[in-house]
């Protein structure tokens, strides 16, 4: 009859965060894509105050319907407010609402 030895000590492998993510970004690359997208978009939520430099409600009437560049860089609306400030500031509201949801849900149940 085969014994089985329990007191096997078993090899534990430390990997660091790095080498974790690397090897998630090789296995499941649109998982990854997607990780980044909306990494990018959370932190610019949560930067939006040092990344704009338009309050994303000031209207401008000198700059109605701007191009894109210069100050402006995604352009200006018919009402002169910047594009650019008005999606980074949209992006905080809209995760705000993505958060509160399920917290919300929760205690309706």
């Amino acid at each position: 009859m085969a014994t089985i030895d329990q007191n096997v000590e078993t090899e534990t492998r430390s990997e660091s965060l790095l080498a974790s993510a690397g090897y998630f970004a090789r296995r499941y690359p649109l998982g990854a894509a997607g990780a980044v997208i909306v990494t990018t978009f959370v932190l610019m939520a949560i930067f939006a105050p040092w990344i704009t430099q338009f309050d994303p409600t000031q209207t401008n009437p000198r700059v109605s319907l701007a191009y894109p560049g210069g100050a402006h860089p995604l352009g200006a609306d018919f009402m002169g407010r910047d594009m650019w400030s008005r999606i980074v500031y949209g992006a905080r509201i809209s995760l705000a609402v993505g958060v509160a949801r399920p917290a919300w849900a929760a205690c309706s149940v």
